[in-house]
């Protein structure tokens, strides 16, 4: 749409005049993934992160760089990637419910239901239809890849 195209040319800017922002790499990771442009995002993920491995903020670079890698088949990479997010904030359940379909992905059904477990504990309203709406991609690539495994380990529609 014209707002995603207007936002990526601001990020692409921003990145022009601030090459080392890792913030900027951050928002192009979150925007690369949104309009499935998951090679770039995982790219700009990984250069936020190689300049500012510590950042306060690395849960969410890691968050939207496991949502590409997701949409693109790599459940073990996504799986890693959500995990070193949640070690910087393990209380960011948009992480935690991405961490739990891809444990059911992988067959790993009870620390997948563990994981929906605490998302639920810390946002009850949960559901197959609020994950729809919440996930990064305009085209529900993300949300096709695992609304049937959040369904086998027991979320609501």
């Amino acid at each position: 749409t014209d707002r995603h195209d207007a936002a990526l040319a601001m990020v692409d800017r921003a990145l022009v005049l601030t090459p080392s922002s890792a913030m900027a790499h951050g928002f192009a990771t979150f925007l690369n993934c949104r309009i499935s442009q998951h090679d770039r995002a995982k790219a700009h993920s990984a250069e936020a992160l190689r300049l500012s491995p510590f950042d306060a903020l690395r849960y969410i670079f890691e968050t939207a760089a496991a949502s590409a890698m997701i949409a693109e088949n790599d459940v073990e990479g996504a799986l890693a990637a959500l995990r070193r997010g949640l070690a910087v904030n393990p209380a960011f359940f948009p992480a935690r419910i991405l961490e739990a379909a891809c444990l059911a992905r992988l067959d790993r059904l009870d620390e997948a239901r563990d994981s929906l477990r605490r998302v639920l504990e810390a946002a009850p309203e949960t559901r197959i239809s609020t994950f729809r709406e919440r996930t990064l991609s305009v085209d529900d690539i993300i949300f096709d890849a695992l609304a049937d495994s959040l369904r086998k380990i027991g979320l609501p529609e």
